[in-house]
């Protein structure tokens, strides 16, 4: 890759995906200046699917690093290419016809001082141009200036690794920014339509055990870095998190494994035990 500025790389991080995610990878990927694939999956994928970007790089995790861990190595790999950006992906998530091309874009003409930039997201659509918060998937961030302030916290493993990422970033003075017209396909993950007097069609997000210990855990890890310069976002991941935890116990039958996995994650929380969780 030549030294022009302003190259931008895609990275999509894989964990056993369905037969979904090359279809997804190619919403964007003749948009973008090279392909790096993080495979956190027990077994690599088929060879022979890494011919579809002339710049590629592929690199398999089977005992799982995490997304914070997969996004730094992205982004160490999209400095070794000379990219200005990095563009992060979900293996579920996609743009709809030609609208990665006008967010690239878009990206592209952002001032040095922003370090993030994000579309809209499918099920949670927002209008503001300066949020708070960017979810990491189609989340592009500045490679160097994202090495330099220390990259993704990899103590967190999954979950909140974007939002901590999004805190820390402004709390050092730097931009993010969302531009709304783009709106990226995005999947919550397992979820269940629920029909009862209080409710016609409530859908709910049902999050397993392990999941809901690594939120906990995470969430007081978010709280205790930054409850006093943004409360009202501490408060509001600490309500969402009592929801969570109250619908799987409520829709769920195993009941004892889910708060027996909310109170490690608090135990650990107070020990220091971050990163994977060790069986």
């Amino acid at each position: 890759m030549n030294q022009e500025i302003n190259h931008i790389a895609a990275g999509v991080v894989l964990y056993n995906p369905n037969e979904n995610w090359l279809q997804h990878v190619e919403s964007y990927v003749s948009e973008v200046d090279a392909l790096i694939i993080i495979d956190n999956s027990l077994h690599p994928i088929s060879k022979d699917l890494l011919n579809f970007h002339p710049q590629i790089q592929y690199e398999h995790y089977p005992q799982n690093i995490g997304v914070a861990a997969a996004i730094n190595r992205m982004l160490e790999q999209a400095s070794q290419l000379n990219c200005t950006w990095l563009m992060t992906m979900d293996q579920d998530s996609y743009f709809n016809k030609n609208e990665a091309k006008e967010y690239i874009r878009q990206v592209k003409l952002q001032e040095k001082h922003t370090i993030g930039v994000g579309p809209s997201i499918s099920h949670h659509p927002i209008e503001s141009t300066n949020p708070l918060i960017l979810i990491s998937s189609g989340m592009c961030i500045r490679v160097k200036e994202t090495i330099e302030i220390g990259g993704m916290k990899e103590e967190l493993f999954i979950d909140q690794v974007d939002h901590f990422f999004c805190l820390q970033v402004q709390a050092a003075g730097f931009n993010m920014k969302m531009v709304p017209e783009i709106v990226l396909q995005h999947s919550l993950g397992e979820s269940r339509n629920i029909s009862n007097k209080q409710h016609a069609n409530k859908t709910v997000y049902l999050h397993n055990p392990t999941r809901l210990y690594y939120m906990t855990r995470n969430v007081f890890y978010l709280s205790k870095h930054f409850n006093n310069t943004y409360p009202a976002f501490v408060k509001q991941q600490k309500v969402g998190l009592f929801h969570r935890i109250k619908n799987r116990i409520k829709y769920e039958t195993d009941r004892w494994e889910t708060i027996k996995m909310v109170l490690l994650g608090i135990l650990h929380f107070y020990q220091n035990k971050m990163g994977k969780l060790q069986s």
